[in-house]
């Protein structure tokens, strides 16, 4: 990593999974790191390792599904350090289940915390981005936000919005010194599905090709200093999405054979 000393990095989800990790690599950046997440005592875990190995964090639990809470630390982090210089948005949750069996009240959470939270918190800190003409905005979408799946119907809708939402966001901004990344992973080797729910929804052959968590973090971490516009990982994953993009009708049925039936 390159010395980020004096910028304010922002990480959201980041008490466990991909966030914590991501706050652990960034810990000898030299940025002040900010830790938000529901779990405080998670949360305490990882800026204490944080401060073990000479980093500086701050935690700020809080419930991405409520705007009042979002909003209110967005409130005070202006306050107590007047900027934010990176923005990564990695908060979310999946529930997968048929439509015919969904619950509509999952879905809307899962719109809330996956996409609007992230827009929130782009808003608030967009402003100071702007006005000094320099930041960087991460939001951690998924390979869901570009293909449909079977059982996925509420995540991918939550993904495809953030996805959507960052490409026009990077062309918006093209030229003001802020940059938009998207990271687009596949399934992660993390413990986001419940016990037993991967290979339901995946299958077991899916269940396979899950990434190593290490793998999306180094990503990140490139991300970080290279500023792209787009990292979709696995790599092969670009020509799946271009098969799709290409042949939409075949490619449905192919997933509707190769996803499980219940």
């Amino acid at each position: 990593m390159e010395n980020h000393r004096g910028k304010v990095f922002f990480i959201t989800g980041a008490s466990s999974g991909i966030g914590k990790r991501i706050a652990l690599a960034l810990a000898g950046s030299g940025a002040t790191l900010l830790l938000a997440a529901r779990n405080e005592k998670s949360l305490t875990e990882v800026a204490n390792q944080i401060r073990a190995q000479g980093g500086e964090a701050f935690i700020y639990p809080v419930d991405l599904s409520r705007k009042e809470e979002v909003e209110k630390m967005s409130r005070l982090i202006q306050s107590r350090f007047g900027r934010v210089d990176l923005l990564i948005n990695n908060a979310g949750f999946g529930v997968f289940d048929p439509v015919v069996r969904g619950d509509p009240e999952d879905w809307e959470k899962m719109m809330t915390v996956n996409y609007l939270a992230s827009v929130r918190l782009i808003r608030a800190f967009l402003p100071q981005m702007l006005s000094q003409r320099e930041g960087h905005i991460i939001n951690v979408a998924s390979i869901a936000g570009k293909l449909g799946s079977p059982f996925f119907a509420g995540y991918n809708a939550s993904k495809f919005a953030i996805v959507g939402f960052s490409e026009s966001l990077y062309i918006e901004l093209l030229g003001t010194g802020v940059n938009v990344t998207t990271i687009c992973p596949g399934p992660i080797d993390t413990p986001f599905f419940k016990d037993g729910e991967m290979e339901r929804v995946l299958g077991k052959r899916g269940a396979k090709f899950l990434l190593p968590p290490e793998k999306v973090v180094r990503a990140i971490l490139k991300a970080i200093e290279k500023k792209p516009r787009e990292v979709i990982l696995p790599r092969y994953m670009k020509l799946v999405i271009h098969m799709k993009n290409l042949f939409p009708k075949a490619f449905s049925f192919l997933s509707a054979r190769l996803f499980p039936k219940g």
